[in-house]
C-alpha cells in the first residue's frame, strides 16, 4: 500500500476512509501488509495512532513512515511474526510493549530518540521468540541484559565512521553521559572505534545464541575516511572476539555516502 501526498483538501476525508479499510483488513484474514508513503510524517495522523483492531490475524507488517510512539495497537498483534516499524521516541513502555508479542520472530525498529541510558533490553521484558533484530539507525546505543534475547541469532545495525572516531560516550534521548573515565582510558588504548563499540553495544555477551553480526559501515570520501574502513572493521571484530564467547560471524560491508558533504 502507497499512501501519497496528504496535502489536498480532501485528504482527511480519503484518509478516514483509507484507515477503516485498514481496520477491517486488519481485523479480518490479512497475513501481510507493507505501507509506505510520499510524505514520512504521516504516521502523525490521529488516525493511525488509533486504529481499533478485533480478530487480527497478521503475520508481518511493515510500517516504513513515522509513529511519534509505539501506538498501543500494536501490542495487539499476538500473531504477528515479523515488524517492521520507525518511532520518532522509543520509550521503556514502548520496548515492554514489543517484548509482549509472543510470535515476534524478526524485528526492525528504527527511533530517533531514545531513554538517556540508551536501549536497554531487561530481563524483565523477554523477547522469547525473537530471533532477528535489526536497527537501522546508526549511533544508538544498546544494553543487553542477561535473558532479554535468549533466542537472537542474527543482529544488524549500521555504523559511520565519524561516529567511530569521537571519544567513547554514551549518547541519549538529547543527551551525552562520558562513561567511567578510567575504564574510557583503558578503552581508548585500543583504539577509538573499540571505545565507541563497548560504550554502545553493551552486554553483548548476554545474546547467547548469536551467530551472525551484519554492520553497514559508511564513510566519506571529501573527509578522506574510506582509509580508515580496514582499521575500524578489524576494531569490530576484535572488539566481538574478545565480548562474545560465541564467536559470531561477523559481515561488514563499507559504502560511501549517497550524498556528501
Amino acid at each position: 500500500m502507497y499512501i501519497t501526498d496528504r496535502s489536498f483538501y480532501t485528504m482527511e476525508a480519503h484518509m478516514g476512509a483509507l484507515l477503516y479499510s485498514v481496520e477491517k483488513l486488519i481485523s479480518g484474514n490479512l497475513r501481510r501488509l507493507t505501507a509506505f508513503t510520499y510524505d514520512d510524517m504521516i504516521g502523525h495522523c490521529d488516525g493511525w495512532n488509533s486504529l481499533r483492531l478485533s480478530g487480527c490475524h497478521l503475520e508481518q507488517l511493515h510500517l516504513q513512515f513515522r509513529f511519534p510512539r509505539l501506538p498501543a495497537w500494536v501490542g495487539q498483534l499476538s500473531t504477528v511474526m515479523i515488524l517492521e516499524i520507525h518511532l520518532d521516541e522509543l520509550d521503556m513502555d514502548g520496548i515492554a510493549a514489543l517484548a509482549g508479542l509472543p510470535a515476534l520472530a524478526r524485528l526492525v525498529l528504527k527511533a530517533n530518540h531514545v531513554p538517556a541510558g540508551g536501549i536497554v533490553f531487561s530481563r524483565g521484558a523477554v523477547f522469547r521468540a525473537l530471533t532477528y533484530f535489526a536497527a537501522p539507525q546508526a549511533g544508538l546505543p544498546f544494553h543487553f541484559q542477561a535473558g532479554a534475547m535468549p533466542m537472537v541469532k542474527i543482529l544488524c545495525f549500521p555504523l559511520h565512521v565519524r561516529e567511530l572516531n569521537y571519544v567513547a560516550r554514551l549518547h541519549g534521548g538529547g543527551g551525552t553521559e562520558a562513561i567511567e573515565l578510567n575504564h574510557a582510558l583503558l578503552l581508548l588504548r585500543k583504539g577509538r572505534p573499540y571505545a565507541w563499540l563497548a560504550s554502545h553495544v553493551q552486554s553483548i555477551e548476554h545474546l547467547s545464541n548469536l551467530t551472525k553480526v551484519f554492520i553497514c559501515l559508511g564513510y566519506s570520501r571529501s573527509r578522506s575516511e574510506e582509509s580508515q574502513v580496514p582499521i575500524i572493521e578489524a576494531a569490530i571484530r576484535s572488539f566481538f572476539d574478545e565480548h562474545h564467547p560465541g564467536a559470531p560471524t561477523i559481515h561488514v560491508t563499507s559504502y560511501p555516502y549517497l550524498y556528501d558533504d
